[in-house]
C-alpha cells in the first residue's frame, strides 16, 4: 500500500500529524485559560447590608487553625466553605469606589461601609476632637511648625474620591451591631502597646487602599450599639478574615475621652483615634458641616507629642 501513495506522501502524514498535534495541544490551552477566568475573583456589592462580597478562586494555602495562623500571612486564602457559607462575604476590588452612603437620617447610626452616623459626633462634645479653636490663642511656635510643614506647599486632599495608582482613595470604616462575632487578632510589631482581641471585624472588612496595596491597610470598625471604635494598623486577614494579623491595634470608647497610656502607639502612629478625624460623605455632602477637627499628614514631624497624643510620629 506505501508504493501506491503520492509522492512526499510521508510529509504529508507527517504534516496531518503535526498539525492534530497543535490542534490537541490549543484546546488544552484554551481549556487552561478559560479554566481559571471562569475561578477568577467574582466581585458585586450586596444591597442589603452595602457590603461588598467576593467569591476567591482557589488557592494552595489555607489557614484552618491557630497554629496555621502563627504561619500564615497570606492576603488571599480559600474560602472556606463550611464556614463561610452561614457569613456573608465582603471586599471590593480593585477598581472599585466605595458606593455612597445612604442618605443620613437625623440621631440615626446606620450599618455598612461609610454609613452615616445620623449626625451624632464621636467622642463628646467637649473633646479636643470637637472643640472650636478659632477664638483660642496662637501656639508661640505656630509661624515655626507652618514653615518646617511648607508654607507654600499646597493642601492635597484624599477624601475618597477616586483612584491611585488603581487603588481607592481614602480611609473607609464599616459599621457593624454589637452582636457582630468578633475575631482573633495578633500583633506583630507592637504588642506591647496593643489592645487584645477578639475585635467585630466582619469578614471582608474594607481596608484602606482595597487590600491589594502595600502600605498602612488600616481598618476601621465602629460597634454602633456599643460606640466602641476598633482601628488597626497594617491589617491583614487569615483564612478569609475568620482572623486578622496587624502590626498594632487599639480599641477607643466613643463615649468617653479616650486616651492610650503615655508612650503608647495606635493604628496611627500618634496614639490617636483615626476615625474622629475623617471627612465622612454625610458631613461634607448632606449636613453641609465639618464639625470637629480633621486629620492630615505631613513629612517631617518633631520628636515630641501635645495629649491628646500619646506617641510622636517622627
Amino acid at each position: 500500500m506505501m508504493r501506491n501513495l503520492p509522492k512526499h506522501a510521508d510529509l504529508m502524514i507527517l504534516g496531518l500529524v503535526v498539525a492534530l498535534v497543535v490542534a490537541a495541544v490549543s484546546f488544552a490551552d484554551l481549556s487552561w485559560t478559560v479554566g481559571p477566568r471562569e475561578q477568577q475573583a467574582a466581585y458585586e456589592i450586596n444591597s442589603e447590608d452595602s457590603l461588598y462580597q467576593r467569591s476567591e478562586p482557589p488557592q494552595t494555602a489555607v489557614a484552618t487553625s491557630v497554629s496555621e495562623f502563627e504561619e500564615t500571612r497570606e492576603v488571599s486564602e480559600v474560602e472556606q466553605t463550611s464556614q463561610a457559607e452561614s457569613e456573608p462575604t465582603l471586599n471590593y476590588r480593585r477598581h472599585d469606589h466605595i458606593p455612597t452612603p445612604p442618605a443620613t437620617r437625623p440621631g440615626e447610626v446606620q450599618l455598612g461601609i461609610c454609613a452615616p452616623l445620623g449626625g451624632k459626633r464621636p467622642l463628646p462634645e467637649d473633646n479636643a476632637w470637637n472643640q472650636p479653636v478659632d477664638h483660642l490663642p496662637v501656639d508661640p511656635l505656630s509661624d515655626v511648625l507652618i514653615r518646617r510643614i511648607g508654607i507654600e506647599d499646597n493642601l492635597h486632599p484624599d477624601f475618597g474620591a477616586g483612584l491611585w495608582e488603581g487603588a481607592p482613595i481614602g480611609i473607609p470604616y464599616v459599621v457593624v451591631s454589637g452582636d457582630e462575632m468578633k475575631r482573633q487578632v495578633r500583633y506583630d510589631a507592637y504588642p506591647d502597646e496593643s489592645d487584645p482581641g477578639p475585635f467585630p471585624i466582619p469578614r471582608g472588612a474594607p481596608i484602606e487602599g482595597g487590600g491589594i496595596v502595600d502600605g498602612d491597610r488600616h481598618v476601621l470598625v465602629i460597634d454602633r450599639d456599643n460606640w466602641k471604635l476598633y482601628e488597626l494598623f497594617r491589617a491583614f486577614p487569615i483564612a478569609s478574615g475568620h482572623m486578622w494579623q496587624a502590626d498594632c491595634g487599639a480599641v477607643f470608647d466613643l463615649s468617653e475621652h479616650p486616651n492610650r497610656p503615655d508612650g503608647w502607639t495606635s493604628a496611627d502612629a500618634a496614639g490617636l483615634p483615626i476615625f474622629p478625624g475623617l471627612v465622612r460623605y454625610e458631613e461634607a455632602v448632606e449636613l453641609g458641616e465639618i464639625p470637629h477637627a480633621l486629620r492630615f499628614t505631613v513629612k517631617d514631624t518633631r520628636r515630641a507629642y501635645v495629649p491628646p497624643a500619646s506617641h510622636w510620629a517622627s
